[in-house]
């Protein structure tokens, strides 16, 4: 299960903003829920960093706007570089995973997810990084289609994503830059491997929105 330490219900449009504690949510291969539910267990501390995010629900569009500054005293990675179906990276912050949650609701997700356990070496399934140095902030707003469709990386179940309730933007933010990680250069972005990444991962993420 995700927690969630606080929110800030901005005006009438039911926009949400979220604290810095990083969430989680775990589960083995065998645990029956979409591998899209899951995280992989990290196993570093989470970064000190500012993460904000308010989304937006309109009638055929969910506005997602988000920020997050290091307040560390180490470079961060923050996995926002979601390759589209094709593969292809753009400076567009557009593109994003769309699963089910656990609660029965949406993700809107930038983060390394659980893989498959026939999933392995170049197999593996990727998502480009942005380097953000202490005293940075990296800011994004993205327009996901309503109702949500579902978008996960190969290997990865997406589950039944409904096409309405509530919906949280997640976010991962990487510690380190362990090699086992499967770094590669793709179009001049860094990527990592998901599953493998999962270990120096923190994952921020909003409070719910309903949309629909």
């Amino acid at each position: 299960m995700r927690t969630r330490a606080c929110a800030l219900v901005i005006g009438l449009a039911a926009a949400l903003a979220a604290c810095t504690t990083p969430t989680s949510s775990t589960g083995p291969d065998d645990s029956g829920e979409p591998s899209g539910q899951r995280t992989p267990t990290p196993t570093v501390e989470a970064p000190e960093v500012d993460f904000s995010a308010t989304l937006s629900p309109g009638g055929d569009e969910l506005v997602v706007e988000w920020s997050l500054r290091n307040r560390s005293a180490e470079e961060v990675l923050v996995t926002n570089r979601v390759p589209d179906s094709f593969g292809r990276l753009s400076d567009r912050p557009d593109t994003a995973y769309v699963v089910a949650a656990a609660d029965g609701g949406t993700e809107i997700a930038k983060r390394v997810f659980a893989v498959s356990s026939d999933a392995g070496g170049d197999a593996l399934p990727w998502v480009g990084v942005t380097a953000l140095p202490p005293g940075e902030t990296l800011e994004e707003t993205l327009r996901v289609p309503l109702p949500p469709q579902a978008y996960a990386p190969p290997t990865v179940d997406p589950g039944e994503v409904p096409a309405s309730g509530p919906v949280v933007f997640c976010v991962g933010v990487l510690v380190g830059r362990d090699p086992s990680w499967g770094f590669h250069d793709v179009d001049g972005v860094t990527t990592v491997n998901h599953g493998r990444a999962g270990a120096g991962q923190a994952t921020f993420c909003s409070e719910p929105v309903e949309v629909g």
